[in-house]
């Protein structure tokens, strides 16, 4: 190669790396794709790798933590997949019955159905949306009138989707990277965040040093944190490679949030745990949420910025800061307000911010 050629190229490597700093936010270039993650040594949420013998179920957990468990018994995520009833549809003479034997939701939003047949997973083609208090479409369905009793059975999940889904509404339904979900924990339970427990729990009944034998999230490092829970609930990566456009996107909240101009991934007052605590049920008032903003923000117009904190306070109000800095949004055809965890000063009118 000649001294032209070889500059030629240092200068494209070096051009290639600028304009990657431009398409791809500072604060965005520590996150990963989940599917990077789960090939990682060590635990991650919808990882399938270990032994179905490896878990012991939350009501061993309980021996130990009770107060963790029962509250968490409460959470959506712990009733976020369950049985289910019977599918039917007809047709002319044609008829196709089949159990639904799983409910992935809570119901607060709704429920979507899966069922086995024939060695392979569907989705149904209509959810049940609470709000309305009705079946609907599907998310992700095709809008379109079905022509045969075949399209209206539902749509084929593909063996990763398959696995996806149950990893992340139930426990230990994927193990030896197999989908068994006859051997399921119904709801996200301890063990699809802290890890199989079962060399933890014969560590501490002999008395051995039980450190290292679970997984702690709250250790993890912000901006992992929000690639943890982001393993179910969408990490920026993950979404970007989605191409996931629009209002729809507003249902992954780690994507959303970080997104926000504050977010950073060493501030550990910005990420999913910072204000929501896995063990207890969602709090949806408002004012809850305050002392969480207040942590960056100053309490007062014109207030000096105290030592650690970072932001201005608010010139319009001081309190029920998401009500307006986290807007409802409501996609097409979900029946449902998320709130959009990009903070933002949002103005009436103004575009959904991809």
């Amino acid at each position: 190669m000649s001294e032209w050629d070889a500059g030629w190229w240092r200068a494209a490597i070096l051009l290639t790396g600028l304009l990657a700093g431009i398409l791809v936010p500072q604060r965005a270039r520590a996150q990963m794709v989940t599917d990077e993650r789960v090939h990682d040594p060590g635990w991650w949420p919808t990882k399938g790798a270990y032994l179905r013998a490896d878990y012991v179920g939350p009501q061993a957990c309980a021996e130990c933590h009770p107060a963790q468990a029962e509250a968490q018994k409460t959470t959506a995520m712990a009733l976020a997949g369950g049985p289910s009833h019977i599918y039917t549809v007809s047709g002319g003479s044609e008829a196709f019955s089949q159990p639904l034997q799983w409910a992935m939701g809570l119901g607060v939003l709704g429920q979507t159905f899966v069922y086995e047949r024939q060695g392979s997973f569907y989705e149904g083609r209509v959810s049940f949306f609470s709000s309305v208090d009705r079946l609907d479409l599907t998310p992700g369905q095709h809008t379109t009138r079905v022509k045969s009793l075949a399209d209206a059975r539902g749509r084929l999940l593909s063996e990763a989707e398959a696995k996806e889904c149950f990893a992340c509404h139930t426990t230990a339904a994927v193990a030896e990277n197999r989908l068994d979900p006859s051997q399921l924990i119904p709801g996200v339970t301890c063990e699809a965040c802290h890890g199989p427990g079962a060399r933890h729990l014969a560590a501490v009944k002999s008395g051995a040093n039980a450190k290292g034998t679970i997984f702690n999230p709250a250790t993890l490092a912000p901006g992992d944190s929000m690639d943890f829970c982001g393993a179910c609930h969408r990490t920026w990566s993950d979404v970007r490679q989605m191409n996931v456009r629009s209002q729809n996107n507003v249902r992954f909240q780690p994507y959303r949030l970080l997104e926000s101009r504050c977010w950073s991934p060493d501030d550990a007052r910005i990420q999913c745990m910072a204000c929501h605590d896995p063990h207890q049920p969602l709090i949806s008032e408002p004012s809850s949420y305050d002392e969480k903003c207040l942590a960056c923000h100053a309490t007062s117009k014109g207030t000096p910025l105290a030592r650690g904190k970072k932001a201005r306070a608010c010139p319009v109000e001081g309190r029920n800061c998401v009500s307006c800095h986290m807007p409802k949004v409501e996609p097409a055809g979900l029946h449902f307000s998320f709130t959009d965890h990009r903070i933002r000063i949002a103005r009436p009118g103004q575009p959904y911010p991809n």
